[in-house]
């Protein structure tokens, strides 16, 4: 508790975290080396099933041992009860960090609106609350786990290279498309947003002319006004929900083909005799968990990205 206390934000390490991108500034450096440690040992406790497969297939299934299939099962359901309690306690972990960060965030912004204009204090409050969206979901432990995806691709390349090449080549064509997907979206945030203020003056507008007993013909033209942007706005968010549909499903579509795809391989070197089918099935899993883990990224980037922004932001305001 005493690394998440120390997460609380002052205006220097505000700074430092815009420096650093803002993303994970909710973070100290100790609870940091804590949360990727755990990441580690999690990822790690997570190829025990693709070694229980290797063993009950190429050890097990040969010398029909019952002991042996005692012993390997209750060892890697243990595995498994330890990964169910590490994993809370990293969740509780995040959750707790992000809470106390966004908590005395939004202590601070309250003191800024005090003395900012209406519009940019507004724009503040909604900045924390894209920042708590992030920090108190599931997107940073799925970004922990992204770091240590490069052991699972040594284990799938330590089972035969072609497979880790394969895997390379699979985690490179996800990238390109989240690549893809963010530059796409984030010109249709920027609009977005000038869009959002545009709608915030326009309220703002229309209850001062409703203040003033002959403004009915200035709301009536800021009614005009209200609806050409509510319909370009409108617009804008359907073209944005259409683009992140078809990016998500590409990427849902490609992690599918990938994991038929290195099953193939995987079958094709056990055919050419390279291969055990005990690694064919680990191998599987491998794979499985590898893509599973950057197609979790790519749901979370949108999410991370728009805290990224709004970190930034704030933290030239507070740094004013």
């Amino acid at each position: 508790m005493e690394a998440v206390e120390r997460t609380r934000p002052s205006a220097g390490n505000w700074r430092g975290g815009a420096r650093a991108g803002g993303g994970f500034a909710f973070l100290a450096a100790p609870l940091m080396a804590q949360v990727l440690l755990l990441s580690g040992v999690l990822n790690l406790l997570q190829l025990s099933t693709s070694a229980y497969m290797l063993r009950i297939y190429d050890h097990v299934l040969p010398s029909q041992s019952l002991g042996a299939l005692g012993m390997l099962t209750g060892l890697v359901l243990g595995l498994h009860a330890g990964f169910a309690l590490l994993d809370m306690v990293r969740s509780r972990l995040l959750f707790r960090a992000g809470l106390t960060f966004v908590q005395s965030l939004d202590i601070k912004v309250l003191d800024v609106v005090r003395t900012a204009p209406a519009r940019r204090g507004l724009e503040a409050l909604g900045d924390v609350e894209r920042i708590s969206r992030f920090v108190t979901n599931s997107g940073p432990s799925a970004f922990f786990d992204m770091v240590w995806a490069p052991a699972f691709l040594v284990a799938v390349a330590l089972l035969h290279p072609v497979l880790g090449l394969f895997a390379l080549a699979g985690i490179l064509l996800l990238v390109t498309v989240a690549v893809s997907a963010e530059l796409h979206a984030r010109d249709v945030s920027r609009r977005l947003t000038r869009k959002r203020h545009q709608r915030a003056v326009l309220v703002r507008d229309l209850v001062a002319a409703c203040a003033v007993p002959d403004g009915c013909v200035r709301c009536l033209d800021i009614a005009h006004r209200w609806r050409a942007a509510s319909r370009g706005y409108y617009r804008l968010r359907a073209c944005a929900a259409r683009r992140s549909l078809r990016f998500g499903a590409l990427a849902k579509g490609l992690r599918f083909m990938l994991q038929s795809g290195g099953l193939a391989v995987g079958a094709l070197l056990v055919i050419e005799g390279a291969m055990s089918p005990g690694a064919l099935i680990a191998s599987s899993v491998i794979l499985g968990r590898i893509f599973a883990c950057f197609d979790a990224g790519i749901a979370h980037w949108r999410d991370f990205s728009a805290a990224r922004e709004s970190h930034d932001r704030i933290a030239a305001l507070l740094a004013r």
